[in-house]
């Protein structure tokens, strides 16, 4: 199925050729991209040519791209990019039918939709680099050069001016860009029953879903929490919680042993340096189990010795933490019956000087999903909630009465909120998001009075998990929104 031809005579290729179908070719000097149904040499002696594979005619050896893909590789396209800012470079494009670029040395497998890029240069696949380059998708069938003007692509593909994998941040002043945090993160999936879906908000957990900055006390500390596995500096595993410690050369490590490999984080929040890590989390800490909440030191990167007492319920899963200024009590939300020996449905209040639970009042039931203080003594709650018996999607607290009620303007919210966050800085308009009732996206504004909606933006698999009020350098024209 290849062969070269010299003076007259066809020369099998090393190994004996490919074991099956080569159905592209491509050749970049003296190396020639190779792409088809094979896995292997004929003489099954190369390993890794899954699908794609290089000759290099110097060497008149074989060599793997990585380790392929767990398909059929039906075109092989060159592309110049800029992998790194200004520095344009020849790419190679794999386009076919695959589904996995397979792992292969510290990198893992991640997934694909028929297409990926190669670069040479590195010796790896564009995905794997931890860079910020254009992010490309789709499909390429063949290019030509033309003299005097650029190469003319066929194909159908898409592209956009950033492409970052794994995790990113957004970062700098004035006009912010996001930058990858530098650590490859797999998704993994979590089995879940209707009813554990239903206590996160229906969402479908997967890879990096929440984080925070903490850059105080002497620390610069970057946490990531979700559902996913990474490898840490010293190459052993993480779970779903991870540390990059930028006093520590950016040291990355994970929470430590002790949480069942299938918790997902999905709340993260500050008190001193004390975080408060929230999910659907079970194990055991310290010879103690815990559920739905652990404390982890930042400043000695290790678990809190006393563990808050372990919330129990039908699928305990926490949403949102909220820690109340000027006190030593952090608000914890989610879907739960009681806190240690403490009847709290759906919050509870951690005491950190007393290492304890309290309970806020009664009077809020179901399921909640975001939670933003309005004043030091008002929490603002969104969610699937019942107050008092009535079904509602928003609620107050307040600390002083005890008392909850239900948020003035909640009856003209489409559905159960699943984030929201203050519109001005007098903390009297919110924008809240979630699910509306036919099932598709919604992102609102309350202005004090009424309800303003964005509009029918947004696809029917949209979810949103957080919203965040950023400056704009520019002053754009009058809008209700």
């Amino acid at each position: 199925n290849i062969f070269s031809i010299a003076d007259q005579n066809a020369t099998t290729l090393p190994g004996g050729g490919l074991n099956s179908e080569v159905l592209s070719m491509f050749q970049n000097g003296s190396m020639l991209y190779v792409g088809g149904n094979f896995t292997n040499t004929r003489d099954n002696n190369s390993q890794g040519l899954n699908g794609v594979a290089v000759y290099s005619v110097s060497d008149n050896a074989w060599q793997p791209l990585g380790a392929g893909v767990d398909g059929v590789v039906f075109d092989i396209v060159p592309l110049t990019l800029n992998v790194t800012a200004n520095q344009p470079e020849l790419v190679i494009t794999v386009n076919g039918n695959f589904n996995t670029v397979n792992a292969f040395g510290s990198n893992a497998s991640f997934s694909v939709n028929n297409f990926a890029v190669w670069v040479p240069s590195r010796k790896n696949w564009l995905h794997n680099l931890n860079t910020n380059s254009i992010s490309i998708g789709g499909q390429l069938v063949t290019q030509t050069d033309v003299p005097g003007y650029d190469p003319l692509f066929a194909g159908s593909i898409s592209s956009q001016a950033l492409g970052a994998s794994d995790a990113v941040a957004l970062s700098g002043s004035g006009q912010p860009s996001l930058q990858s945090l530098g650590v490859n993160i797999t998704a993994t999936q979590a089995s879940m029953s209707p009813v554990a879906k239903r206590a996160i908000s229906g969402q479908n957990v997967t890879g990096a879903v929440t984080g925070l900055f903490y850059d105080s006390n002497g620390l610069n500390i970057t946490v990531i929490g979700g559902h996913f596995t990474a490898t840490s500096s010293n190459g052993s595993n993480i779970n779903n919680l991870l540390f990059i410690n930028n006093t520590a050369s950016q040291q990355v490590t994970g929470v430590g042993n002790g949480l069942n490999a299938d918790s997902a984080f999905l709340a993260l929040a500050t008190q001193g340096s004390t975080l408060f890590a929230g999910g659907t989390i079970a194990g055991t800490v310290n010879g103690n189990s815990v559920n739905g909440l652990i404390l982890y030191d930042l400043a000695l990167g290790n678990y809190v010795a006393n563990q808050p007492p372990a919330l129990t319920g039908t699928s305990v899963a926490v949403n949102a933490i909220a820690p109340q200024s000027g006190t030593s009590n952090v608000f914890v939300a989610g879907n739960f019956a009681s806190a240690g020996a403490f009847s709290c449905p759906s919050v509870c209040v951690y005491d950190t000087t007393r290492s304890q639970w309290n309970s806020p009042g009664s009077g809020i039931g179901g399921s909640v999903a975001a939670l933003t203080w309005q004043s030091s003594t008002h929490l603002i709650i969104g969610g699937n909630l019942t107050v008092n018996g009535v079904s509602t999607t928003m609620a107050t607290y307040d600390t002083k009465a005890q008392t909850f009620t239900e948020f003035a303007g909640a009856s003209g919210v489409p559905g159960p909120v699943t984030a929201l966050t203050a519109a001005n800085t007098e903390y009297s308009q919110f924008w809240v998001a979630g699910k509306s009732t036919n099932g598709s996206a919604f992102l609102e504004k309350y202005d004090g009075a009424r309800w303003l909606a964005v509009g029918n933006t947004l696809g029917t698999a949209t979810t949103i998990r957080g919203l965040q009020v950023l400056a704009l350098t520019k002053n754009h024209a009058g809008s209700s929104l």
